[in-house]
């Protein structure tokens, strides 16, 4: 009984030893993706910079609004009731992101799942 008891403890004890384990990873890959976040916020905003520094270039470029049927409206400018191209696809991509981490998320909570399924206790006769 009291090796039974030992054997039951030690079974605890790694149990509670790979639910840590797990929780260590997860919290790490979650960490990695923030920082993935992070650094494609950054790169967007440092396209998005480019691209305003670009569109005030051309603004300042005299030859640039000749020829253009309504100067002044410049194409940096969405309609009404529309938004820019840029715009949309930085949502497209935040919305990506936040689907590919919801994903990773539920992948690890149904593996963790399956592990803890799978143990089972084994009785020992000796």
């Amino acid at each position: 009984d009291q090796q039974h008891e030992q054997d039951q403890d030690q079974q605890q004890d790694q149990d509670q030893q790979q639910d840590q384990d797990q929780q260590q990873e997860q919290d790490q890959d979650q960490q990695q993706g923030q920082d993935q976040q992070q650094d494609q916020d950054q790169q967007q905003d440092q396209d998005q910079q480019q691209d305003q520094d670009q569109q005030q270039d051309q603004g300042q470029d005299p030859q640039s609004s000749e020829g253009d049927s309504n100067p002044d409206q410049s194409p940096a400018e969405p309609q009404e009731g529309q938004i820019q191209p840029e715009e949309a696809q930085r949502i497209l991509d935040l919305l990506e992101r936040n689907e590919a981490a919801l994903r990773a998320k539920l992948q690890a909570q149904e593996n963790a799942k399956r592990r803890k399924a799978n143990r089972q206790k084994i009785e020992k006769d000796w």
